[in-house]
């Protein structure tokens, strides 16, 4: 299942490349994020990376 979030992130990230300032990309690469980072979270019972912590990275 992670796999297919990393597949996910990575065709969102491609896309930023090609238009950074999309909304859209932003909002979906987010939340491909962050569904990996659950996936993890509950696999290993690790504490997952807000949201707005990780929405920094993109700025």
């Amino acid at each position: 299942m992670q796999k297919r979030y990393d597949d996910a992130a990575d065709a969102f990230d491609k896309g930023l490349t090609l238009d950074p300032r999309n909304k859209e990309l932003k909002d979906a690469y987010m939340k491909a994020i962050e569904a990996r980072l659950n996936s993890v979270s509950l696999s290993e019972g690790k504490k997952t990376m807000p949201s707005n912590v990780a929405m920094k990275a993109l700025d």
